[in-house]
């Protein structure tokens, strides 16, 4: 029995398993090829098959633009996106879910290409389906170049959508996700699009929600994440090597707003800083790595910048030129490492520069510029402004309960005049003075790297917490928050 025969054999078999318990029709499969099967194009299967049925794609371009016309079924390659194509011929675009597609409907393993848009989920009605294990290049439209969600949920799962062209959201643009389901991004790489990697610009409705989960976000040609409006969740992600800021939050209105939650990121060397959040936003960063951005690591440039209070904890934050911190409004910063950052301002405050701040559990050494010196390099407060801060380590001294002045003793610090540079290893090796010395008072309960607090006798400063079991081995990979790999009998 051929591998093809097999597959569709005992995908028959366990169809009609199915058929049987559920008591339903037996679901069948359609192939299509160039000569030798039952459908020649991808669309007359598709116009054939019946909810539950599967259209099997052989190997080969296929020069068409499909439309899954709100049916349930599945349309999957045999091999993969390197064997199986969907050409659009310039010609609209190449993929249309238009009819209230659920999850249950799949696109699975081909190459979407050469569209006026690469694939949209919704448009004269709702449509989530599932798309995963695609690669979505070389499209242009003037909103969502890959995929454009213009109402509905999809999950995005295990692709690849790079090298498309639009004015917004040339990767991906979430115009309207449906309220109350999630859509989801898992898995992807979304790289070198010419424009927004992701855009999200959903109605205030705080149940439309977009969650990114394991995706790196890359080379685009503007910033990695713009949240426009509503609300995204960016969890295990990297969003590096953006022309713009990494993470970008700005709403244009009063009667909207966005919000961005970042939770176990890196987020480096992008070109307009690593977490830009501007009017009517509001965004938290969660055991992120922030580093080697070509402007400020993070940005809260608006006094009234958020409905909630921002926050910073469990954040290694290095290597960036422009500063570590900035906010013109009030910010609460638990358990991080800033470190090593430059700035040019004229009131120094490389490390971080506030209106009003409660800094508690955190290291401040290193950061450097020309406008400040000591203790004035490592913290900034604008004039009328206050801060209070506590439990940390600053290079220079500062006033507040339970602060200390010692050098850190970083594995691997590097000299600050090299920034933005995303090398370094902000760790603390035992022995260091930040250790045990920080508060359970309002400390989180892991470290960046997820190790449980405390390990020792008490809550260390820093975004590290240092156990002396591990040991450090030459060779990690430079930057990376990984950098404890073995582990002591």
């Amino acid at each position: 029995m051929s591998t093809i025969h097999a597959r569709v054999h005992f995908a028959l078999i366990g169809a009609a398993t199915l058929g049987v318990l559920a008591g339903t029709a037996h679901a069948a499969i359609l192939e299509v090829c160039a000569s030798g099967c039952p459908y020649t194009t991808i669309q007359s299967a598709i116009d054939a098959a019946l909810d539950g049925d599967t259209v099997l794609v052989h190997d080969g371009t296929y020069l068409e633009s499909i439309d899954f016309l709100g049916k349930v079924i599945t349309v999957q390659s045999v091999n993969g996106p390197d064997a199986t194509t969907i050409d659009g011929g310039g010609a609209g675009w190449v993929v249309s879910f238009s009819a209230n597609e659920p999850r249950e409907t799949v696109l699975d393993g081909f190459t979407i290409t050469n569209g006026q848009g690469g694939v949209i989920c919704g448009y004269a009605s709702w449509a989530s389906p599932t798309i995963q294990s695609c690669v979505i290049r070389g499209n242009s439209a003037a909103s969502g170049g890959g995929v454009r969600v213009g109402y509905g949920s999809p999950a995005l799962v295990g692709c690849t959508i790079a090298e498309n062209t639009a004015t917004y959201g040339a990767g991906v643009h979430f115009v309207y996700p449906a309220p109350g389901v999630e859509s989801l991004v898992s898995g992807c790489t979304i790289a070198d699009n010419v424009g927004e990697g992701v855009r999200v610009s959903s109605d205030v409705d705080a149940t439309q929600v977009v969650r990114l989960i394991g995706t790196m976000v890359s080379g685009n040609a503007g910033p990695g994440i713009n949240v426009a409006m509503g609300t995204a969740w960016i969890l295990d992600s990297a969003i590096e090597r953006n022309s713009g800021a990494g993470v970008l939050a700005e709403c244009g209105g009063s009667m909207a707003f966005a919000h961005a939650y970042l939770e176990r990121c890196r987020i480096a060397a992008n070109g307009e800083g690593g977490i830009v959040v501007g009017d009517f936003a509001h965004a938290t960063a969660t055991s992120c790595d922030i580093r080697g951005n070509l402007a400020t690591g993070v940005l809260f440039s608006s006094s009234a910048s958020g409905r909630e209070t921002p926050d910073l904890s469990n954040c290694t934050i290095t290597g960036n030129l422009g500063g570590g911190v900035q906010s013109f409004g009030f910010l609460s910063v638990v358990n991080c490492t800033i470190s090593r950052n430059y700035s040019e301002s004229s009131i120094g405050g490389a490390g971080i520069t506030v209106a009003y701040a409660d800094v508690r559990n955190s290291i401040l050494w290193g950061n450097d510029g020309p406008g400040g010196t000591g203790a004035s390099d490592q913290i900034a407060v604008y004039a009328g402004g206050s801060i209070a801060v506590t439990y940390s380590d600053v290079q220079g001294g500062w006033p507040g309960e339970g602060n200390i002045e010692a050098g850190p003793t970083f594995v691997e610090p590097i000299p600050v005049d090299q920034a933005p540079t995303v090398a370094g290893n902000y760790h603390l090796r035992p022995g260091s003075p930040c250790v045990d010395a920080g508060t359970a008072d309002g400390a989180p309960p892991d470290d960046i790297d997820g190790d449980l607090r405390p390990i020792g006798l008490g809550f260390d400063m820093g975004s590290d917490e240092c156990d002396p079991t591990h040991i450090f081995i030459d060779g990690f990979e430079s930057g990376s928050t990984s950098a404890w790999s073995a582990t002591l009998p």
